[in-house]
């Protein structure tokens, strides 16, 4: 792919998208060639705690990658994913907090999904969601300790779902899920692999079998 210097291009379009905070810029080479850029309000910086208590710094680019890469297809334009992602990340910066958690970012994504499109956010879901269990009960230190023993056995990161988050409601009536803790395995376009429901938790070579 041959390299193009945004210096060497000329805009031939500029448009306001929607949200009021972007600008989107059609670009042309001295080639005839035309891409696209976008232009936003540059934001202070946001920590990104890791379930693993590692801190890094929120990466707007790498959730722009992810949700395009997921669920991208669903929508009609770029320009509707970028209106969601720009949602997004207002919302995590409206929480006011100097820091937030991996299953915060998570969460903001499937609600601004569950709102604009159900297909979308069930495919988004199937990628991102793999435990569902309530904080605060008695079997919470067994699935806390279960996911840092898969982690470390595995390699891979099983992400959680609270199920009395608007996220979580919608997820739970999708596939029918009534008992918590429960673990489901879904394939990439959204169909039911497999459920384990209540204790004891399966074992992590039943649950890796469907982790790539």
């Amino acid at each position: 792919m041959t390299q193009i210097n945004i210096g060497d291009s000329r805009v031939v379009e500029s448009r306001e998208v929607s949200d009021g905070v972007t600008i989107r810029r059609r670009r042309e080479t001295p080639d005839g060639k035309r891409f696209t850029t976008y232009e936003r309000i540059e934001k202070p910086n946001l920590a990104v705690i890791k379930k693993s208590g590692v801190r890094t710094l929120f990466d707007r680019d790498k959730l722009s990658i992810a949700i395009k890469r997921s669920v991208g297809k669903f929508f009609d334009s770029e320009v509707e994913v970028e209106e969601i992602i720009n949602k997004i990340e207002d919302g995590l910066y409206a929480l006011g907090e100097n820091e937030i958690t991996s299953k915060q970012i998570g969460d903001k994504v499937l609600d601004e999904l569950a709102f604009r499109n159900e297909v979308a956010y069930v495919r988004f879901a199937s990628v991102y969601q793999d435990f569902i269990y309530k904080d605060q009960t008695d079997y919470a230190r067994q699935v806390l300790d279960y996911l840092r023993d898969f982690q470390r056995q595995t390699g891979h990161e099983l992400e959680v779902m609270d199920p009395e988050s608007l996220a979580g409601i919608d997820f739970c009536r999708t596939y029918d899920i009534m008992a918590m803790p429960t673990m489901i395995a879904l394939s990439d376009d959204g169909a039911l692999q497999n459920t384990w429901s209540g204790l004891p938790l399966p074992t992590i070579s039943e649950v890796s079998y469907y982790v790539q």
